[in-house]
């Protein structure tokens, strides 16, 4: 089946739901393969390692620090490789770290400024690709995007509230 372009006559729509639901989903699928260049792109012209990237979103993401030893265990990499990552995001001026107040033993890890700035332009990146494409629809097709995505954000939330939040964790490096 071909992907419902505006004005398209809707007898050509799946009638069954699961059929509806693979067929969103495979249309999602396409519009992410068609975006990977765009969203590579901005990802090539950071200055950071892959490791480097993870341990600072991990940072970014984590409320409001976490320590050296916290990030190894998400990481899944030893602490002593996770003190080099931290060394280098130091270094870039990505990640702050200091004395925890409590405990003088531990090291503590906070983003910069730049260090957030780094990890919201890059989420950006889609975000206004998403903007640009959502500009160019007929308002009709928006509106019923809009109709479709409250109701799968309010299920989400449904869902969310009776589950415990999930922590963070990235696959080995």
């Amino acid at each position: 089946m071909t992907p419902r372009t505006a004005g398209a006559d809707d007898s050509t729509m799946p009638e069954r739901g699961d059929e509806l639901i693979a067929e969103i989903i495979a249309e999602r699928k396409r519009v992410q393969e068609m975006l990977i260049p765009s969203i590579v792109g901005p990802l090539l012209t950071v200055p950071l390692t892959m490791g480097q990237l993870k341990a600072l979103a991990i940072i970014v993401a984590t409320s409001p620090e976490m320590s050296v030893q916290n990030l190894a265990t998400d990481l899944h990499v030893s602490l002593a490789t996770t003190s080099g990552i931290v060394e280098r995001l130091v270094q870039h001026g990505m990640v702050e770290r200091h004395e925890d107040a409590v405990d003088h033993r531990v090291r503590r890890l906070g983003a910069t400024a730049a260090g957030r700035a780094l990890v919201l332009e890059l989420a950006a990146t889609t975000r206004e690709l998403t903007r640009e494409t959502l500009a160019a629809l007929d308002p009709d097709d928006l509106r019923a995007l809009h109709q479709g995505m409250s109701a799968v954000f309010a299920e989400v939330a449904r869902c969310a509230n009776d589950q415990p939040r999930p922590t963070v964790s990235v696959p080995p490096l």
